[in-house]
């Protein structure tokens, strides 16, 4: 999608976006922007995992809010930023953010006690594939139960539909009988394969490095 509006990107590392996420968490933990930047903040750990390189987390704003004055939480949680498009956040490597990003939609599925494959296939085509066809918009697929997914199964129903996506990722957490809580990351399309897994200490240790420095 061309955009139509001047738009630039008030981004933050994972260390600060850590910082204002926990110190915010109170006010705003059922607000659907935090949601929103608590996927990508996971998302972001992931490429840095991945690809061995610092990624940003940025929040898609209209050039004028940023050359005035930093937003102000109320600002960034309560969407008041005039700026309509079809993508929620922006992550980008640290060294190439000025010409290199990616730009994310980002859904939550709740499901049931019965969620499967086809229900989430059925609830992507339905509430997520009307919109135009961008090779560079990725969507990530927040889980937000404990769920048994066919991953194979569902890149092929994928594959066979009209995904107006370039890349999709389903993310989501796994209770271990060691009682540890695992966030794992598939790539579902346009291929299928295990994108990361890590252990949610792994965020407790974000945030304790922060309070050190």
């Amino acid at each position: 999608m061309d955009s139509k509006q001047h738009w630039g990107v008030l981004y933050f590392d994972i260390k600060q976006l850590s910082a204002l996420l926990s110190k915010n968490r109170p006010k705003y933990k059922k607000n659907t922007k935090f949601a929103e930047l608590q996927i990508a903040f996971v998302f972001a750990l992931f490429c840095e995992m991945v690809h061995k390189k610092k990624y940003l987390i940025g929040i898609p704003t209209l050039n004028n809010l940023i050359a005035s004055s930093r937003p102000t939480p109320d600002q960034i949680f309560d969407r008041k930023f005039a700026l309509d498009e079809d993508f929620d956040i922006v992550v980008a490597p640290k060294e190439e953010a000025k010409k290199k990003y990616h730009r994310l939609q980002i859904v939550r599925f709740t499901g049931d006690v019965k969620g499967s494959t086809e229900k989430l296939f059925r609830f992507l085509q339905e509430k997520k594939f009307n919109i135009p066809k961008d090779e560079n918009l990725l969507l990530l697929v927040s889980l937000e139960k404990d769920l048994q997914l066919n991953y194979i199964q569902l890149g092929e129903k994928l594959n066979n539909a009209n995904v107006p996506y370039g890349q999709i990722f389903v993310f989501g957490e796994q209770k271990r009988e060691d009682s540890k809580v695992i966030l794992f990351c598939y790539y579902v399309f346009p291929k299928v394969k295990l994108f990361g897994t890590v252990d949610c200490s792994i965020l407790f240790s974000i945030k304790s490095d922060k309070r050190r420095n």
